[in-house]
């Protein structure tokens, strides 16, 4: 087969992507680098980096388990990859040669043919999975409802994966909706309130210098990796440094992306179902919160800026119990010892000794930076635990 011309120009991270495939790296680990690096440079938002990287994954899953080559590996992540984001198709291109490069024999060119229909397969059967509808939105302007937030007052961010995407695997959005909050009228209401207002403020006085970096470390905007990317370049650091099998990687990453979108379909269910107001709202409308225990503070302004979505559950939290939860099964335990890095902290680490103590220090970050209750966090990490559960018992 004749391999398609460059059409594109490459991007300004080509050589970032296209640096040296490092020593443990095969086509699954190489594909997921350079597809993330594009869905960066992009700003993709959180939500539709999950469900990229579950088709880019589910393709490449479904070529391994027929071919169980590279080639095959290669076939459908390039065609994902340039299906998906076309605007990058020259970088896809580079990386498709060089992976080509490497292999030799009679079955390379039917495997990668085997792993292009693969590919296509996953994509058209997601063609019509309500990603890309549009759901209209009023904000209520009642106390404890959702509106918009400053410095920017965005309008509510994908409100349609909330009721009209189609999960991967979970039979509905609904499936594992999160229960109530606490009432605005209630203790814990106020004991959560009264923390964030204190601790999470962009002039606290009280949050420390360690927490500050940790609301930074993990705040992983658009512009970053995402949430589910960050857990996807953990599970690449774990996956590279036990040099694992490409069965077995390709089928950790099939499954991780698969929990990863449907943990963000699930969130979202229970986001938009309680319309629940962010911190920001909440501090400086105190006053008409029906609770005699909370004290307004006008001028009140979060850490970091505020996501443009409803507060509860914690989506960071959700997408880190769901990742820890996958990956500790997969990797035969929540007792593991690594360093993370991170797109807003170029050059930090932090170090873990086991997944869910991660996963509770993403959630726990949140809180620090101003944008969620901590009820929130406990919440969104229940719910990705779940939803991390029911995707094993149905993949695995």
């Amino acid at each position: 087969m004749k391999l398609p011309p460059v059409r594109t120009l490459v991007f300004s991270l080509a050589a970032v992507l296209l640096a040296p495939r490092a020593t443990a790296e095969n086509a699954v680990l190489a594909w997921n680098r350079v597809v993330l690096l594009a869905l960066k440079e992009d700003a993709t938002p959180p939500l539709l980096v999950a469900r990229s990287l579950a088709i880019l994954h589910l393709g490449i899953d479904r070529a391994v388990k027929e071919k169980g080559s590279e080639a095959a590996v290669t076939g459908a992540g390039y065609t994902a990859a340039v299906l998906l984001l076309p605007g990058h198709h020259a970088v896809f291109e580079n990386l498709r040669d060089e992976e080509m490069k490497q292999l030799a024999g009679d079955t390379v060119m039917p495997d990668f043919q085997a792993g292009e229909k693969a590919a296509r397969e996953i994509i058209t059967s997601r063609e019509n999975d309500g990603s890309s509808e549009h759901v209209s939105y009023v904000p209520k302007f009642t106390p404890g409802m959702w509106r918009r937030t400053p410095p920017f007052l965005r309008p509510p961010e994908l409100a349609q994966w909330a009721k009209e995407v189609q999960p991967f695997v979970l039979k509905t959005p609904d499936q594992f909706r999160c229960p109530p909050p606490p009432a605005l009228a209630s203790a814990d209401y106020a004991t959560a309130y009264d923390e964030v207002r204190s601790i999470g403020g962009k002039n606290s006085a009280v949050r420390t210098s360690e927490q500050s970096t940790i609301a930074k470390f993990w705040s992983d905007f658009s512009y970053t990796e995402t949430p589910s990317g960050h857990w996807n370049s953990i599970a690449r650091t774990l996956v590279e440094e036990r040099k694992l099998p490409l069965r077995e990687c390709s089928r950790i990453f099939a499954v991780l992306n698969v929990t990863m979108v449907d943990t963000g379909i699930a969130c979202w269910d229970s986001k938009y179902h309680y319309n629940a107001w962010r911190p920001a709202t909440a501090v400086q409308g105190a006053a008409d919160d029906g609770n005699d225990a909370t004290a307004p503070e006008s001028g009140w302004m979060p850490m970091l800026n505020t996501p443009a979505h409803p507060e509860y559950p914690s989506g960071h939290s959700a997408f880190s119990g769901a990742a820890a939860t996958v990956l500790a099964e997969m990797l035969g335990g929540d007792q593991v010892r690594f360093t993370v890095r991170a797109d807003a902290m170029p050059g930090a680490e932090r170090r873990f000794e086991s997944l869910s103590a991660c996963a509770k220090e993403c959630g726990e970050s949140r809180v620090f930076c101003g944008i969620h209750f901590r009820y929130a966090c406990d919440a969104g990490l229940e719910l990705g635990k779940k939803v991390g559960n029911a995707v094993l018992a149905s993949m695995k």
